[in-house]
C-alpha cells in the first residue's frame, strides 16, 4: 500500500472509534464496498478479522492503543500507537485519501491539526448537513472549537459557504449566525456582536443576519454559524427529540387497537418519512474544515448505514479540493 493512490479511493480507518466496536465498522465497509470504489487501511486491534468479501480491496494495519471517549487531548497526544493517530498518520504519509473515525472528537480535531498542519495556526470546525423543511443545510461548528472569537466564526462561514457549495449545490449560499435574537439588542454577546459587524461587511458572502433555533429546520438559511459548545448542544438536542418523537408515535399506534389498524394502512409511509427526515445515520459524518486532506468524524453511537454514509462523506470530499488548503 506504500506509495501513489490507486483510482479506488483509500480510505484510512480508525477501527476502536465507535461503542460499538470493530464488527460495526466491519459491517459499515462491507456496504460501502458493494456500492463504491475504495481501498480500506483499517487501523486496529491485531485480532480483528477482516471478511472474507472485504479482503480483496482490505489491509488490517495492527495498533496497540485507543483513545478512549473521555481522554484529554494532550494525552492522546502521548499514544503514539493508537488506531486514530496511525488513520490519521497514512494521510500524511500519503498511503490513504482521508481518513474517518467515530471516537473521541476533541482528540480527533488536536490529533489532526497537529499531525496534518504542522504547527500552524488554525481552527478547524466540524461541518455537516442535516435535514430542513426546505432540504438540508450546513452547520458548523458541531464541536470542535468551544472557544471562539468573531474572527473565527467568520471563518466558520467562509468555510461553510464552500461545503454548502459542494455538498448542496447552492452557488449562493445564504449565512446565518445562531444567536438568542434577529436584532442587535441586548441579548447579543459581544462575539456574535462583532461576528455579525464582520458578515455584514463581506462582500463576497450572502450573509443573512442573526437566525435563532427555531430556524435550524425552516430552511431559512443554507449554511448555520456557531460555536462548537452550542452546535454540538443543537445537534444532540435534535437527535433527542427525533428518538422522543419515534418513540411517542410508536406509542400512538399502539394503544389501541384503531391505532393498530391505522398502523397497518399508513406504516410505509410514515417509516420512510421519518427516516428521511430524522435518522441520524443518514446524515452521519461530519468533516473538519480547515485541514489540507479530509478528515471526517462519525457518530460515536452510529450504526453500520450510519459510518458507511460517514465512509460516501469522506469520498465526496475529495471531489472538492477547494476545500482545502
Amino acid at each position: 500500500m506504500e506509495g501513489t493512490l490507486t483510482d479506488e479511493d483509500i480510505i484510512a480507518v480508525d477501527a476502536m472509534g465507535s461503542k460499538k466496536g470493530p464488527s460495526m465498522i466491519l459491517q459499515a465497509l462491507e456496504r460501502a464496498a458493494e456500492e463504491g470504489s475504495f481501498h480500506f487501511l483499517v487501523f486496529g486491534e491485531s485480532s480483528i478479522q477482516i471478511p472474507q468479501s472485504l479482503r480483496r480491496h482490505t489491509e488490517l494495519v495492527p495498533t496497540t492503543q485507543v483513545v478512549s471517549d473521555g481522554m484529554k487531548p494532550l494525552e492522546a497526544a502521548r499514544l503514539r500507537d493508537s488506531s486514530m493517530r496511525r488513520a490519521i498518520l497514512a494521510v500524511k504519509e500519503k498511503r490513504a485519501a482521508a481518513a474517518i473515525s467515530g471516537g473521541n472528537t476533541a482528540a480527533l480535531q488536536a490529533l489532526a491539526t497537529h499531525i496534518l498542519r504542522e504547527g500552524k495556526s488554525v481552527r478547524p470546525a466540524l461541518a455537516s448537513c442535516w435535514p430542513t423543511r426546505l432540504g438540508q443545510c450546513v452547520m458548523l461548528d458541531l464541536g470542535g472549537n468551544i472557544n471562539c472569537s468573531a474572527a473565527d466564526l467568520e471563518h466558520f462561514a467562509r468555510r461553510g459557504k464552500a461545503f454548502a457549495r459542494a455538498f448542496l449545490g447552492v452557488e449562493r449560499p445564504r449565512i446565518g449566525i445562531l444567536n438568542t435574537s434577529y436584532s442587535l439588542d441586548d441579548a447579543v454577546r459581544p462575539r456574535e456582536r462583532d461576528a455579525h459587524e464582520l458578515l455584514t461587511r463581506a462582500e463576497d458572502l450572502h450573509y443573512c443576519g442573526f437566525v435563532n433555533g427555531a430556524d435550524m429546520l425552516s430552511g431559512a438559511v443554507d449554511v448555520i454559524v456557531t460555536d462548537g459548545f452550542t452546535g454540538n448542544f443543537a445537534l444532540k438536542g435534535m437527535e433527542g427529540a427525533a428518538k422522543a418523537f419515534g418513540s411517542d408515535l410508536r406509542d400512538i399506534f399502539t394503544g389501541s387497537l384503531l391505532g393498530r389498524i391505522a398502523y397497518v394502512f399508513s406504516r410505509g409511509a410514515i417509516q420512510e418519512k421519518i427516516k428521511k427526515r430524522m435518522d441520524p445515520d443518514r446524515f452521519d459524518g461530519a468533516a473538519l474544515l480547515g485541514l489540507p486532506n479530509p478528515v471526517v468524524k462519525s457518530h460515536n453511537g452510529a450504526g453500520a448505514e450510519g459510518f458507511k454514509n460517514a465512509i460516501f462523506v469522506a469520498s465526496r470530499l475529495l471531489r472538492f479540493p477547494e476545500l482545502f488548503a
